[in-house]
């Protein structure tokens, strides 16, 4: 079944600047992705895509935009249990940040673990676009490495 993506986006732009950022898109294409994510990107701001196909509007990939670091989350319905799995993109170089406890950085004000904060802004553009593209699909760069077969 063909999902119903709506994407909502806000960024703190100057209000009145032609970068401020306040939309809301129903089945979102890979352009309006592009469009939305290129108001996001220089701004702190918060972009979520929602399924509501059966009217629930739980976000299931959100981005977190702050000064050129990114936090890229994706809800995942567990195996069975009551609890999502959250996915997030990877960064192999971290930057720690001095004003969080060891090992996270802050974005928006947040605490996250520093390694799922990146600063590749087309690993992010790429993943978003792959998520609306494949109407869901965990995209490529936020699985998890797949278990050997003797350890599952």
């Amino acid at each position: 079944m063909k999902r119903l993506f709506v994407i909502r986006a806000t960024n703190h732009a100057p209000a009145g600047s032609p970068d401020a950022l306040r939309v809301k898109i129903p089945n979102p294409t890979e352009e309006d992705v592009d469009r939305v994510l290129d108001k996001c990107q220089h701004y702190d701001a918060v972009m979520d895509i929602s399924d509501e196909t059966e009217g629930d509007m739980t976000p299931l990939m959100q981005l977190w935009c702050d000064d050129r670091r990114y936090l890229l989350l994706l809800n995942v319905d567990g195996d069975g249990d009551d609890y999502p799995h959250v996915h997030s993109l990877t960064n192999p170089h971290p930057v720690f940040d001095p004003e969080a406890p060891p090992g996270m950085g802050l974005v928006n004000g947040q605490c996250f673990a520093a390694a799922d904060i990146v600063t590749d802004f087309d690993l992010v553009r790429r993943a978003c676009r792959e998520y609306i593209r494949t109407n869901g699909a965990i995209p490529e760069d936020m699985r998890w490495p797949e278990k050997p077969a003797d350890k599952q």
